[in-house]
């Protein structure tokens, strides 16, 4: 197939070539060999690029399959762990809620997933889940992780859940109202910057902002 392949499109060459010449008809013999190997290196070539390629492909889909990506609350370690262990950190600027083992976790198992948090102190994986009991007749699932620095609850997690209210012109607060009409629980900010809810109050060192109201 090569072999006619090389005849019909280099007529003109074999011709010249082989014109009255046994050394014409050796070099267009060596010609058309030669052609013949390079065709079978580049088709090898090819071939492995393309199985070298869809491997790369499905490792990466695997692992994207089995991959969460997100981001993690903004702040120094040094501010969370001034809060009480059972504080509990609303968190714009979480993609998703990340929280240490702890009473206010129950079912906690291992995921088929893991999510991977980007924070100021690099990336932080999570292979865990369970659900979040903190806020009244509103538990909801999140990642749990005993490296994690505290109770971070990303806002559109609580929102699925619970209605947030915020009027920066009454209180720097956030409220969180349970679905069951309970009392709100007010996430109030600090000198940080972050909105914390803390049954009953925060450690002295983290100062908060007073209330308007």
């Amino acid at each position: 197939m090569i072999l006619n392949a090389c005849n019909t499109r280099f007529r003109p060459l074999k011709a010249s070539l082989c014109a009255g010449s046994s050394h014409g008809r050796h070099d267009w013999q060596l010609t058309v060999e030669a052609a013949h190997r390079r065709l079978q290196f580049t088709e090898n070539t090819l071939l492995c690029d393309i199985l070298d390629q869809a491997w790369s492909n499905n490792w990466r889909n695997n692992n994207k399959r089995n991959r969460l990506r997100g981001n993690q609350l903004h702040a120094s370690a040094n501010v969370i762990t001034s809060l009480s262990p059972r504080a509990l950190l609303l968190d714009t600027l979480a993609s998703h809620s990340l929280v240490p083992p702890s009473t206010l976790v129950s079912d906690i198992a291992p995921s088929n997933i893991t999510v991977e948090l980007q924070t100021q102190g690099g990336p932080f994986c999570a292979a865990h889940t369970g659900t979040f009991l903190g806020i009244p007749s509103a538990p909801f699932s999140v990642w749990v992780d005993s490296a994690a620095l505290g109770n971070i609850l990303a806002v559109r997690d609580v929102a699925d859940h619970c209605r947030i209210t915020y009027d920066s012109s009454a209180d720097r607060a956030m409220y969180v109202h349970p679905p069951s009409g309970a009392s709100p629980l007010r996430f109030a900010e600090l000198t940080s910057g972050l909105y914390v809810y803390s049954p009953p109050t925060v450690t002295p060192s983290a100062a908060v902002v007073p209330s308007k109201r």
